[in-house]
């Protein structure tokens, strides 16, 4: 969001937002994380929806996976090293109200259920 934001000076956002166990507000457009997180059966056992987790617990972002809008569109993160987390929908207000010039930005937010 931070770059939508920064780099591209976007001002407006449309986000999905889904409830944690522990009743944290993520962004994210998936309920079910199978296809944009690493499951490791190991760690997370059977679970794969964001609200079988804790926000702490929640599994790392595959390093690309389809976008599902077509499909030759794939996700591709760029930074050597993956370590993207998930946006608490707080930390999003946050950033655009962190700088004059995004204060101004407008979030449509999208509350999903299961």
């Amino acid at each position: 969001f931070e770059k939508a934001l920064v780099e591209n000076n976007i001002q407006f956002l449309e986000s999905d937002v889904h409830l944690t166990k522990d009743d944290v507000i993520v962004v994210a457009h998936d309920y079910d994380l199978s296809r944009t997180c690493i499951l490791d059966e190991a760690i997370v056992g059977s679970r794969k929806l964001i609200g079988e987790f804790n926000f702490d617990e929640l599994p790392p972002f595959k390093t690309t996976f389809p976008t599902g809008l077509m499909e030759e569109l794939t996700y591709v993160h760029h930074d050597e090293v993956n370590n993207s987390k998930f946006c608490k929908l707080d930390d999003l207000f946050a950033l655009c109200n962190s700088n004059p010039s995004h204060s101004r930005s407008m979030v449509n937010i999208d509350l999903k259920g299961q």
